[in-house]
């Protein structure tokens, strides 16, 4: 399982797995053991800060730039997100 999670205008990247263990416990209708299901965080992890969102398929020569990371004007505080 691939998790991309947006926090404070940062993308974090994590990799999991799920894990089946079968408990001691049976289940009462069926009288097979109960199963229980965990994640487990494998690697690699990663976190990515966007520079910009470029329009349309990718052309950093001519392509069109929707959104641009202009770091003076918008890393002035850090209470404000801008994603």
């Amino acid at each position: 399982v691939a998790t991309f999670h947006n926090q404070r205008d940062f993308i974090f990247v994590r990799h999991h797995r799920y894990v089946f263990e079968e408990g001691k416990e049976t289940n009462k209708e069926t009288k097979k053991p109960k199963t229980k299901a965990r994640l487990q965080e494998l690697g690699p992890r990663f976190t990515l800060k966007m520079k910009w969102l470029q329009e349309g398929t990718f052309d950093t020569q001519f392509g069109e730039y929707e959104w641009f990371h202009k770091r003076k004007e918008m890393d002035t505080t850090r209470r404000k997100f801008h994603l």
